[in-house]
């Protein structure tokens, strides 16, 4: 064993230093889980929770990334729908039967997808009334 090699002052010393070490270690990772949990609350009450169903209705909104790199993809439709809902793998990811012209998996995020509410007027406020 090393202590014995060394004096007893001094390894109580270095055993006092280890000791203190390791306090001040667990109070800093005391700190740092309280203030991540902090920062998850808040960001929690922000983020709302979204759940389908399955057999809704949803819309799928597609980003930049999903479409293929060689073609000119600004002008693509975004917006895929409104599509049901056949499986729910957890409750963060959907499959979706998507139409054939999309190369992309059926499988999406719960960011990408818009619930379908089919009695909300789209056009109210963009279509002038004439009556």
């Amino acid at each position: 064993m090393l202590f014995k090699f060394l004096n007893f002052s001094f390894a109580k010393f270095i055993v006092d230093l280890v000791t203190e070490l390791e306090h001040i270690h667990a109070l800093a990772r005391g700190n740092l889980e309280a203030s991540s949990f902090k920062y998850k609350e808040l960001a929690d009450k922000l983020r709302p929770e979204i759940h389908f169903q399955v057999g809704d209705y949803v819309w799928a909104m597609h980003s930049k990334e999903r479409f293929q790199t060689e073609q000119y993809n600004k002008l693509k439709l975004r917006k895929i729908g409104p599509v049901e809902v056949l499986e729910k793998i957890n409750p963060n990811a959907y499959r979706l039967p998507l139409p054939s012209h999309v190369h992309t998996t059926d499988v999406l995020n719960v960011k990408h997808l818009f619930k379908h509410e089919p009695n909300k007027d789209l056009l109210s406020g963009f279509v002038d009334d004439f009556s």
